[in-house]
């Protein structure tokens, strides 16, 4: 008796969350493209809301003029309110070509940092991709 009543919640559940719009597969996810210039002791922020449940992927596309090795920035990712981005997740060691922020997102507006953690000598023009639902 008592599996058939878990059955019957579990269904339930599952139902009502495809019936929300449901989890995203990451598959289907969009990408938001966030570039601009970024100064020295900087920070340059983007907003975008997420529509579904479902993963997130922040990677740092393009950091020119070419950076040496030595250079890397910060990202952050973060809950949009009305006193600026709470982040809630940080990579300070981002690196071009690499995913540098990834977990599960719920619906809501969202906003991605891009910041100088101390080893810009100068200004970077950056491209940043934000994967989500």
């Amino acid at each position: 008796m008592y599996s058939r009543f878990a059955v019957a919640l579990l269904a339930a559940l599952t139902l009502a969350a495809v019936a929300c719009g449901g989890v995203t597969d990451p598959s289907k996810n969009k990408t938001d493209t966030f570039t601009g210039t970024l100064g020295v002791n900087g920070q340059q922020s983007y907003v975008f809301n997420a529509s579904n449940s479902g993963e997130y992927a922040v990677t740092l596309n393009s950091l020119t003029p070419a950076p040496s090795s030595s250079i890397f920035v910060g990202l952050a990712i973060g809950q949009n309110t009305t006193g600026g981005c709470v982040p809630l997740q940080t990579n300070a060691f981002s690196t071009i070509g690499f995913q540098a922020l990834s977990g599960p997102i719920t619906p809501g507006s969202w906003c991605v940092v891009i910041f100088d953690v101390g080893t810009l000598t100068q200004n970077e023009n950056f491209s940043v991709a934000i994967s989500h639902p």
